[in-house]
């Protein structure tokens, strides 16, 4: 097999440098590191990851490798397939190494829990999804460094560290998408209504329609049953009524509110244009409904960032740190 040594042999320098160059840091010379990669492209020289982490853990306690957890949701929901996006970014900038990690929540001691988390082999974790007191319990047993990601109640987040989305801000900012849009008479789609983030949005979303006098009341309040239950079986009797009781949807989520579009589609047909506008947030540039509908930014982008920041500043800290929560 060949060794670090030998590259840095055939490269004539300092195994410290070829260490150096091959995981990113700084310091060494573009002259240097073109020569000490060619040499490890002709000698076909990869680093044993395993060894590293050994090594690297034994040295000072690290090992450079971050989870990023998710709990009972998929890592393929565009809602969190776009927030993945972010985090991967701020990995790289910082120079970690990123695993995913998908739990089904079912979990309840260490011995449950894949090796990356059970076997400490990750400096830290960002974890999100369906938690629990139990899962978030289970997190600080393990004393690894943890940022939440997302809105959750304070008790459940005691003694960790959360960014989430500001939701007052992001609903004085729909609200006056609507009214821009010539709208007046507001409704709410919330797939998961038992979750906390859906109770503080719903709580912004009429504190702002009320503040620029639209109507927004508790029966133009539609929900699902639950995690992926769709909009179909909820909206389906409503958009059969000969009139709409209004002219705006408000969905965040992208996914849910395809559905939202398609039953627009088959109320008023594919070749008329229904005088009601739906307002989500896209994950991505390309994604678009078939109605109207204004995109807002998900904000996933600068959450997933922050997240990333804020745990690499911890790790990188000989500071205990206290529970905070930043909104972003």
């Amino acid at each position: 097999m060949v060794s670090m040594d030998d590259v840095a042999a055939r490269a004539k320098v300092s195994k410290a440098t070829v260490s150096r160059v091959l995981n990113g840091r700084t310091g060494v010379s573009d002259t240097v590191c073109k020569r000490v990669l060619e040499i490890c492209r002709e000698l076909n020289y990869t680093i044993n990851h395993n060894i590293q982490d050994l090594v690297l853990k034994g040295r000072n306690g690290t090992t450079r490798n971050i989870a990023m957890v998710l709990v009972g949701r998929d890592f393929s929901d565009p809602a969190y397939a776009a927030l993945m996006d972010g985090v991967a970014e701020g990995i790289q900038r910082f120079n970690y190494n990123l695993t995913l990690v998908k739990l089904d929540g079912g979990e309840r001691d260490v011995y449950d829990l894949p090796p990356m988390l059970r076997d400490g082999r990750a400096d830290g974790m960002l974890v999100s999804g369906e938690l629990k007191p139990e899962h978030l319990e289970l997190f600080r047993q393990m004393a690894m460094e943890t940022i939440v990601i997302g809105s959750y109640t304070p008790a459940l987040l005691k003694g960790l560290g959360c960014v989430e989305i500001n939701f007052q801000k992001r609903a004085f900012e729909i609200v006056e998408a609507a009214l821009k849009h010539g709208c007046r008479r507001l409704a709410l789609f919330e797939e998961n209504p038992g979750n906390y983030s859906a109770e503080l949005f719903l709580r912004f979303i009429a504190q702002a329609a009320a503040e620029y006098e639209l109507d927004f009341n508790e029966q133009n309040y539609y929900t699902g049953t639950g995690a992926y239950s769709g909009a179909r079986e909820s909206l389906l009797p409503v958009f059969r009524q000969e009139q709409l009781p209004f002219d705006c949807m408000i969905c965040t989520d992208y996914r849910t509110a395809t559905e939202i579009s398609a039953i627009l589609s088959a109320r008023y047909g594919f070749d008329a244009k229904p005088d009601m506008l739906i307002i989500t947030t896209s994950p991505y540039r390309h994604f678009s409904l078939s109605t109207p509908a204004v995109y807002l930014d998900c904000g996933s982008h600068e959450l997933a960032l922050t997240s990333v920041t804020q745990l690499v500043g911890r790790l990188q800290s000989k500071d205990r740190h206290p529970q905070v929560l930043i909104q972003v």
